[in-house]
């Protein structure tokens, strides 16, 4: 069958795959069990407390309007100051429990003095699904100032609950929670593109093998290509070993944040996009090889880019993928720290980290780790591209192909700004992405 040489076709073959493993991954839900597996940490009874607080204050102003001495010189004034504090606390009741999302955390925040690591220690505790039942109590304090039910502040103490609440499907999660959308929307994308990227590759790597001759046999095979890998994959499991078990010595994300099992599916994400990286990086290892050799092969032959059309076109195609694996692996990495930080934003969103966050004036997930991991994917991409272009640079064959451009002198300086430019941006893309989780993270908490 035709379709199975085309590689256009593979492409899409690979992409339904990747479509349906993160599909499946993410849908929460296991074999035999039509329950969602997502869920996140709340608080409980915050409404019942608010309405004691209030119903006392209420039954204190009314006690205190009755026991007014109708001869007092001050009554009616004292009178009228108590009516309005009742009319104020009513129609305070009603705003909160017919306000907008959150107005009662907001509420809690403002006059309940919280001790933000109990919440915080009490947040991490839980352990999923041993503790799906439990819950946990939290101390609040709070001042009552009021002159007219009271003579001197006085201290009170109240208790809410937290507990892991799991919601009865994914689309009542994503409703509650919009950035869990976009999230979910960024891991499927993800891994869609993952997986198309080594067909593709795969696919150039035979065009590769049928325009260029002349050159060592079996220069472009799968097997040089893996071979060529060996190095990026060895460099990639050790940073991964250094940077996320032994700099992050702790568990960042824990599986009663968001969904059940979600360190061993997100290892599971982390292993495949890192190979994926890796395949990408042997390509462009393999194209610099390759690029060598025709280096050779054109000076062994005494000929130049400018004399032989066909060494020309060999070179155009050779330094085209050479590019490609490159930006490849960037868009790759570059993703990978985006969609870090739409998780982290995913987890902060949900309504203990949201309270936490009015309580302490602190994300729950700290986005300094982010930025770490952007500037590390950054520091990747360098320590692979800047050898490998001072190698390709020192080429004869790369300073024929740059001699030969006809340009005029000024658009050759123009050129030569904007292809550094490109260079920069594409090699700083994992940290510049890392930043714009600044501009989601304001998107969302403005609305």
């Amino acid at each position: 069958m035709k379709w199975i040489n085309n590689e256009i076709s593979w492409v899409i073959v690979a992409g339904i795959i990747g479509f349906l493993i993160s599909s499946v991954m993410l849908s929460g839900r296991q074999w035999g069990n039509s329950s969602t597996g997502y869920h996140e940490v709340i608080i409980t009874n915050k409404d019942a407390v608010i309405q004691e607080i209030y119903k006392n204050r209420l039954n204190s102003l009314q006690d205190s309007l009755t026991r007014i001495p109708s001869d007092s010189p001050n009554a009616q004034k004292l009178k009228g100051e108590i009516r309005r504090a009742i009319s104020a606390l009513l129609v305070d009741t009603a705003r909160l429990f017919v306000g907008a999302t959150d107005t009662i955390s907001r509420f809690y925040s403002g006059i309940f003095l919280v001790n933000y690591q109990e919440l915080r220690d009490i947040i991490a505790s839980f352990q999923w699904p041993q503790d799906s039942l439990r819950s946990q109590t939290l101390t609040l304090l709070y001042c009552d100032t009021n002159s007219l039910t009271t003579q001197s502040p006085a201290i009170i103490s109240k208790n809410v609950q937290v507990h892991i609440s799991k919601p009865s499907s994914l689309l009542s999660f994503v409703t509650d929670n919009v950035t869990a959308g976009l999230w979910l929307i960024v891991s499927i994308a993800q891994m869609v593109l993952w997986c198309m990227v080594l067909p593709l590759l795969y696919g150039r790597l035979r065009y590769l093998n049928q325009k260029i001759v002349n050159l060592p046999g079996g220069l472009f095979s799968v097997l040089n290509w893996i071979l060529s890998s060996i190095i990026p994959i060895a460099f990639l499991a050790l940073f991964c070993g250094l940077f996320y078990y032994i700099l992050i010595d702790t568990v960042v994300i824990k599986d009663h944040y968001l969904l059940t099992g979600f360190n061993g599916k997100m290892k599971f994400y982390a292993i495949l996009g890192y190979l994926i990286s890796a395949g990408c990086f042997g390509m462009f290892l393999h194209m610099s090889m390759a690029l060598d050799l025709l280096n050779k092969y054109a000076q062994s032959r005494g000929v130049s880019l400018a004399q032989n059309t066909q060494v020309k076109e060999f070179y155009d195609a050779i330094k085209k993928t050479f590019e490609g694996s490159f930006l490849a692996t960037s868009i790759i990495l570059s993703t990978f720290v985006l969609w870090i930080s739409i998780t982290f934003t995913t987890i902060n969103q949900t309504e203990a980290m949201r309270f936490y966050k009015m309580v302490s004036g602190k994300d729950y997930l700290s986005y300094d780790y982010v930025y770490l991991v952007g500037a590390f994917h950054t520091l990747i991409l360098l320590l692979f591209y800047i050898p490998v272009r001072i190698r390709f640079n020192a080429l004869d064959i790369t300073g024929q192909a740059q001699g030969s451009q006809s340009s005029p002198t000024s658009r050759k300086v123009i050129s030569n700004i904007y292809d550094a430019i490109g260079t920069l941006l594409v090699t700083a893309s994992p940290i510049l992405t890392s930043l714009v989780q600044k501009l989601i993270k304001n998107l969302i908490e403005s609305n």
